[in-house]
């Protein structure tokens, strides 16, 4: 699983938010969750990848998602990074995290 297709999957995800509250003995926190353009950057680990420009001429990481959506910038960049063997693991977990929420949602909001 490579970041460019992890990126188009996510998609599926996009403006979908979790407004979740856990709580035990009285007390509650509130938790939420959000799939927006800006989110994937952190999810996937792209922040680690120090030593190659990943904001280049971008004001933020969504204009970064256009960019990969739009096929302006391929896997083989992200490649050049000798931190990429780093974040490799996380690109998987990140595959398995859109797959598992998004069928979730579809089984959710399908159901009679």
């Amino acid at each position: 699983m490579d970041i460019v297709t992890a990126v188009n999957e996510y998609s599926h995800l996009l403006n979908i938010e979790y407004h979740l509250i856990l709580g035990r003995k009285g007390k509650s926190q509130s938790v939420k969750i959000v799939f927006d353009k800006t989110a994937w950057f952190h999810v996937a680990g792209i922040h680690y990848l120090k030593d190659i420009d990943i904001n280049q001429n971008r004001k933020s990481s969504a204009i970064l998602y256009d960019d990969i959506m739009n096929g302006s910038i391929m896997e083989e960049y992200f490649k050049k990074s000798e931190y990429y063997e780093t974040i490799s693991d996380r690109v998987p977990s990140f595959h398995n995290l859109i797959i598992s929420v998004f069928q979730y949602i579809t089984k959710s909001f399908t159901k009679a």
